[in-house]
């Protein structure tokens, strides 16, 4: 899996293999830059979800879980709106 980062502006950086590498560049670009799983799904954003440097695990778990929960969400075909 590879892991796309984003600075704060938006724009993408880059893409890394490791997670502990997204982690370090998160890191040197400051609050609101993103670690994403390919293009739109945000895993991490460092300053609101925490400094992922701070606590390297921690920041792997919060991560862990968010690819769980996408993983586990219904998907769009699953909800049906219906008239009233």
């Amino acid at each position: 899996m590879s892991w796309s980062i984003y600075h704060p502006s938006g724009t993408h950086e880059g893409s890394t293999v490791t997670l502990e590498s997204a982690i370090a560049v998160v890191g040197m670009l400051g609050p609101g830059s993103t670690i994403r799983m390919g293009q739109n799904a945000i895993v991490w954003c460092e300053g609101v979800d925490g400094v992922a440097q701070d606590d390297i695990e921690r920041t792997g778990n919060v991560i862990s879980d968010r690819i769980h929960g996408f993983a586990h969400a219904p998907s769009p075909q699953h909800h049906h709106i219906t008239g009233g």
